[in-house]
């Protein structure tokens, strides 16, 4: 049985439709290469698993599609924030981790959806979507914090979430930085340095 997580005629305007079956999510090439928590969720975009670009640290944020705090525009707009403000911005990679939708609490709600994708919202982001079954993505939250996700387990339902953003290593995805995604003011050199200090070769193995 597949189950359909997003259509991509709702925000990018093509006519493929996102299917996933939930046996297969977690599974591939990708994550046998890769330790980093994330190659076990399923990147919409390609309908692989995702694998971390070389040379690039995942920014991964954690929602649903349903914008429950009026912080997550806040959060969209601290990423654009550090495209703009961090002159090594092209080392990062950001992703939002989302659960089905079926297990989010409205099913019907898009708005971070196309907050993520669209590309006439907040200049473009092109943060690509990350999915699994509900567990996998739940085990993949709490390996940056039992905070990250508020779970009804019960109706398996994810109520709420963290409006923080993690910086990660590029491939065991150890948190590097975890801080408030619209801080981007705050924490633009202290991003800057880290990954100045990720780029020099003795330092490398560090951000691994």
């Amino acid at each position: 049985m597949t189950e359909t997580f997003i259509n991509r005629r709702d925000f990018m305007g093509g006519a493929a439709v996102a299917l996933f079956g939930t046996a297969a999510l977690g599974a591939g090439a990708a994550q046998a290469q890769s330790r980093h928590p994330l190659s076990r969720l399923t990147n919409i975009r390609t309908g692989q698993n995702y694998a971390p670009q070389p040379g690039k640290y995942p920014l991964a944020l954690f929602m649903t599609g349903l914008e429950i705090n009026g912080g997550c525009g806040l959060a969209f707009i601290g990423i654009k924030g550090l495209k703009d403000m961090v002159p090594s911005s092209g080392d990062l990679d950001p992703v939002l981790v989302m659960p089905p939708f079926r297990h989010q609490p409205d099913p019907q709600a898009r708005e971070n959806v196309i907050a993520a994708t669209d590309p006439d919202r907040y200049g473009g982001l092109g943060i690509d979507i990350l999915t699994g079954d509900f567990n996998t993505v739940l085990s993949v939250a709490n390996h940056y914090g039992s905070d990250v996700f508020e779970v009804d387990r019960g109706r398996q339902v994810i109520t709420n979430h963290t409006l923080d953003a993690f910086l990660t290593k590029s491939q065991s995805g150890e948190t590097l930085l975890r801080y408030p995604a619209s801080d981007y003011i705050g924490v633009c050199q202290d991003m800057e340095r880290l990954l100045q200090a990720c780029r020099q070769p003795r330092n490398a193995h560090l951000c691994l």
